[in-house]
């Protein structure tokens, strides 16, 4: 039944037109990448050729495990490079979170990206309208970068429709879109909070979506923006992935539902 009500609701979504002003917000571009040398550079490129004023935008690499002659390159392309110390618990939390520690930032909205995403040249025009606007927390539209076998357009499939039950139908609804881990623009000032002592292995985005929600701010979806994403193309790795999903499903229903349930009992 919440599957078809949201289905049903996202035919209902008519689209927001943001009429593009003159460029204000400042952005951090943050990649936290871990040994993703094959696809990083492609990535960085494609931000490079984004449309906009070079002082209110930075690129910034969190290069976990990186090879030498990748770091190299990156640092030709003149982006912000920040090596990850060494950790045998790492994680993409604590990559974000050790940036967000070390290095002084005062731009205004970070805008988080995957190591494989790319990106159209007019993506923070489009976003500055959003924040312009008033919108704090903005989900873009993730799509695939690739349709090369049949289980890279099953992969690419699976975003359509999660597009558009769990972000377009649920924002008909009233509730905040879903955020799916990469393309979300988010206020710096709310993301250092959101990111506070924050320190997940599996599920980034849900333990994220939680933490706005407890705070009880909207996630807007924009579904004029568009995040190429990089599909899955070997079926071993799709299974891995289907796999850490499953898990922070499991994690987070534990985590929320019950232990909320074991607290108002207790209290």
């Amino acid at each position: 039944m919440y599957l078809f009500i949201f289905s049903v609701a996202g035919q209902l979504k008519k689209p927001i037109n943001m009429q593009m002003c003159n460029p204000k917000s400042s952005y951090l571009i943050l990649i936290p990448a871990y040994k993703e040398d094959f696809v990083i550079l492609e990535s960085v490129q494609s931000l490079l050729n984004i449309n906009y004023p070079a002082y209110l935008f930075k690129i910034v690499v969190l290069a976990d495990s990186f090879e030498l002659e990748t770091l190299t390159q990156l640092r030709k392309l003149h982006v912000e490079v920040v090596e990850i110390p060494e950790d045998k618990q790492r994680n993409k939390s604590k990559s974000i979170r050790y940036y967000l520690d070390n290095y002084i930032n005062e731009m205004d909205v970070c805008l988080l990206l995957d190591a494989d995403n790319c990106v159209d040249p007019y993506i923070l025009l489009q976003a500055n309208a959003y924040a312009q606007n008033g919108v704090q927390i903005l989900q873009a539209k993730r799509v695939a970068k690739n349709a090369n076998n049949s289980m890279s357009r099953l992969d690419g499939l699976s975003e359509i429709i999660n597009n558009h039950i769990f972000r377009k139908g649920q924002r008909v609804m009233g509730l905040s879109a879903s955020l799916i881990g990469s393309g979300i623009f988010i206020d710096l000032s709310i993301f250092r909070k959101v990111m506070n002592q924050m320190n997940v292995f599996s599920g980034f985005d849900k333990e994220m979506e939680i933490r706005i929600l407890r705070e009880k701010l909207i996630i807007e979806y924009a579904e004029d923006i568009l995040i190429y994403d990089e599909k899955v193309e070997d079926n071993e790795v799709f299974v891995n992935q289907r796999r850490r999903w499953t898990y922070a499903q499991f994690y987070f229903f534990k985590k929320v539902c019950i232990g909320s349930i074991l607290s108002i009992s207790s209290a």
